[in-house]
């Protein structure tokens, strides 16, 4: 993947003004709440319009204000995760999961239903009310339907956030699994130093409107070390434990 953004967009008392290339496939945005990672990310994704510039994405433009381009959000087949699932209350899973993928042209459907139902592990789930669901679930399942839209780049804003600890890390091994399994490129959007070093390679510093840094998550993680070592946590999955006598 490779993505070049050179935009602004004025909200009066806040400024965009944001100009970046970075190619690979797990990028990461970084920075403090307020500092315009969600507002880069909702016009990469052409939820709004920037004032000016230009967005292109694997050498396609996607907008450009001098050229009057603006590629419709639909037709720049992005998928996107928020903090929120915002699963539909009316439809079962099955039915979440199956709304971006009837919605994909059929030459675009590059991956099978199936296989991310066994990849995210809620073949059990199909048939149920997304009410029903746990907070994890409820993420995964909101995974799999961005998957299934297969789109050519996911979004993931701040997708960890809103749960607590343990069912972060149930989930991490869901959302790498389906975006490697897939080879799908996601942008990662967190201000959590531990979430950006298990999730991105490369990273993106956001600081008030503007790409202060890009580095490499391990060299961000190291450069912080002195505000907080959360970054450096181990993560280990532990499985068939059986008794040692002393």
């Amino acid at each position: 993947m490779e993505l070049r953004v050179a935009v602004e967009k004025n909200f009066g008392r806040f400024l965009l003004n944001a100009d970046l290339s970075v190619q690979g496939k797990r990028i990461g945005i970084f920075g403090p709440s307020g500092g315009g990672k969600s507002t880069l990310v909702g016009l990469i994704a052409g939820l709004s319009r920037p004032d000016r510039g230009i967005i292109a994405l694997d050498g396609e433009t996607l907008f450009d204000s001098h050229a009057g381009i603006n590629v419709r959000t639909e037709d720049r087949r992005m998928g996107m995760v928020f903090q929120r699932p915002s699963l539909f209350p009316h439809l079962s899973v099955k039915g979440n999961l199956l709304y971006g993928y009837k919605r994909c042209a059929p030459e675009n459907r590059k991956i099978a239903f199936d296989d991310v139902v066994e990849v995210l592990n809620i073949g059990r789930l199909l048939d149920s009310g997304v009410k029903k669901l746990s907070g994890g679930e409820k993420q995964r399942v909101a995974i799999g339907r961005a998957v299934l839209g297969n789109p050519r780049l996911l979004l993931l804003d701040e997708p960890l956030s809103a749960l607590d600890d343990s069912l972060k890390f149930q989930i991490v091994p869901f959302l790498k699994n389906a975006c490697e399994a897939f080879g799908i490129p996601y942008l990662f959007i967190s201000h959590s130093l531990l979430e950006i070093r298990i999730m991105t390679d490369q990273v993106l510093n956001v600081v008030n409107g503007r790409i202060v840094g890009q580095t490499t998550a391990e060299a961000l993680v190291r450069s912080r070390m002195g505000d907080s070592m959360a970054g450096y946590m181990n993560l280990l999955q532990l499985s068939a434990p059986r008794q040692v006598d002393a």
